[in-house]
């Protein structure tokens, strides 16, 4: 048996309940902070079986807090511990088991909602059924009450085992090689949006990051030794951190992407329902979500309700997409797809450019040998007799559609804009190039591009694939749009009523008399 005493003052004292404890006994601290000095809390008769129990004692702060009384503290000096020898007898076997049934009871809570085959999940279910059974049987002996030495014995070394037995079953970890998405459980939004503060470049300037609605893939890379902990890192190889400045528990820290490994170590925590919490170590603070102006933004805190339902997450692998390539016998399309294409294998043969024009030439790049991922190029190559499917890890991309220079990808089916700015590539009979549109419903398909131009100035009504000549001939592409047809003088303006003169007319010149 032993004793306690601490001297403790706590910012609630005792209206809301912040304690002091040892082992499974504690005591209401009595002293708010900022009185005139604290007080000595007292544990008496705290139970430590030889060779079972631990003495752990510290103090333990209410939760769940609000309006201006977020964040929790205390602060204990001059503690003492007291032994006071040891007891025995029917009575004092009862307790012990009494204590013993009782932090059994908080090894098996930790684990009630976590055991699975999941990642982040406790692949223990018999660990966890035998330990519930050992405590049945406890209870059992305990409840008829003048427990003896030998009834003692015998559920304690059973406790214990069973104990032992689950909290040495480890979390499943993810697949590092392999990418998860973090989806808020509360606004039904995705993490991540890296468009946050750089923390290795302070004189980057950025607000809270805004919470994607598409799909953001990050791995888990274990931190060593700590089977809990890890580094989150995006697709793009950034990582996810939070720095702070200050030991205020009341203040929001920001999200941070950093190569510094202190900022980035996150511990999850599974709770029930399958969910998850996410605390960074060096900040102290949860990452939960938050809706300003029906924009989610992602925070780092201490306050209570970061502990509720906004700061729960929803862990899947990530699956991925694909995207459809397509070359006609002409050679020439555009193609954009959400993840990085390497042109090897039986794309080895493509060459790919991102495109610049000033409404009258258009301008290549040098080739590329990789596509980026959410960068719109045009491609050339020799003909695939059918669509191929490449494959890749979707990456978020934040504007609303990818575009590089003047070229503008499209991810998906989808109707353009009639703003006037939009250029197709289009087959008019023998002759390819970019086409004006700016009357009726203007479409396009999936991992496909349209060149967007100011119209008016220099900007002609067609633009020739390539250089400056009205008539280059580069023949056949895939249609990508609703085709267009139209008179067009040699400066590539478009001709509502020709009369006489040359015009080109479906790629090919044409007199009109």
């Amino acid at each position: 048996m032993y004793r306690i005493t601490v001297c403790a003052a706590s910012r609630y004292a005792t209206s809301n309940a912040d304690y002091v404890y040892g082992n499974s006994i504690k005591t209401a601290i009595s002293t708010k902070i900022g009185g005139t000095s604290a007080a000595t809390e007292t544990i008496d008769n705290i139970p430590v079986y030889d060779g079972v129990n631990t003495l752990t004692f510290g103090v333990e702060l209410a939760a769940g807090q609000s309006g201006s009384n977020k964040g929790a503290w205390a602060c204990i000096k001059d503690i003492q511990v007291y032994y006071l020898g040891s007891e025995t007898g029917a009575a004092d076997y009862t307790a012990l088991l009494g204590s013993e049934i009782t932090a059994a009871q908080s090894v098996l809570g930790t684990y009630t909602g976590k055991i699975g085959t999941a990642i982040f999940q406790f692949n223990a279910s018999t660990q966890y059924d035998a330990l519930n059974s050992a405590i049945s049987s406890a209870n059992t002996t305990y409840e008829a009450g003048s427990v003896t030495e030998s009834d003692y014995n015998t559920q304690s070394a059973a406790l214990s085992s069973a104990k032992s037995a689950l909290q040495a079953i480890a979390m499943t970890a993810p697949d590092e090689s392999k990418y998860y998405i973090l989806r808020s459980n509360w606004n039904k939004t995705y993490c991540l949006n890296l468009n946050w503060v750089n923390a290795d470049n302070p004189a980057e300037v950025g607000n809270y990051p805004t919470i994607s609605t598409l799909d953001y893939g990050v791995k888990f890379k274990a931190v060593t030794g700590q089977n809990d902990q890890f580094y989150l890192v995006g697709i793009d190889g950034q990582y996810l951190g939070s720095n702070t400045t200050d030991n205020n528990a009341l203040t929001d820290k920001k999200i941070w992407r950093s190569t510094d490994e202190r900022y980035t170590k996150w511990r999850v925590i599974p709770i029930a329902g399958g969910h998850f919490r996410l605390y960074n170590t060096y900040a102290s603070r949860y990452l939960w979500t938050e809706t300003v102006s029906s924009v989610p933004t992602l925070k780092c805190s201490a306050h209570s309700y970061a502990t509720a339902d906004n700061s729960y997450w929803d862990i899947t692998e990530l699956t991925t997409s694909s995207a459809s390539m397509y070359i006609t016998s002409a050679g020439w399309a555009t193609f954009v797809a959400p993840f990085a294409v390497e042109l090897t294998g039986s794309l080895s043969g493509v060459e790919a450019y991102t495109v610049t024009t000033d409404g009258s030439t258009v301008t290549l790049s040098e080739a590329l040998t990789t596509i980026p991922a959410n960068t719109p190029v045009l491609i050339k190559g020799d003909a695939f007799g059918s669509p191929v499917e490449v494959c890749g890890y979707s990456q978020a991309f934040w504007n609303g559609q990818p575009q590089v220079d003047n070229l503008v990808g499209t991810l998906t089916a989808q109707t353009l804009p009639t703003d006037g700015t939009v250029y197709l590539l289009q087959k008019q009979d023998d002759v390819v190039g970019w086409y004006h549109y700016t009357e009726g419903t203007i479409s396009s398909t999936a991992n496909r591009a349209y060149l967007k131009v100011a119209y008016g100035g220099g900007a002609r009504e067609f633009i020739p694939m390539v250089g400056d000549n009205e008539d280059t001939a580069i023949t056949s592409v895939n249609a990508e749009g609703t085709k267009a047809n139209g008179y067009y003088n040699l400066q590539g303006q478009r001709i509502s009523n020709p009369k006489n003169g040359l015009y080109i007319v479906g790629g090919k010149k044409v007199i009109v008399k």
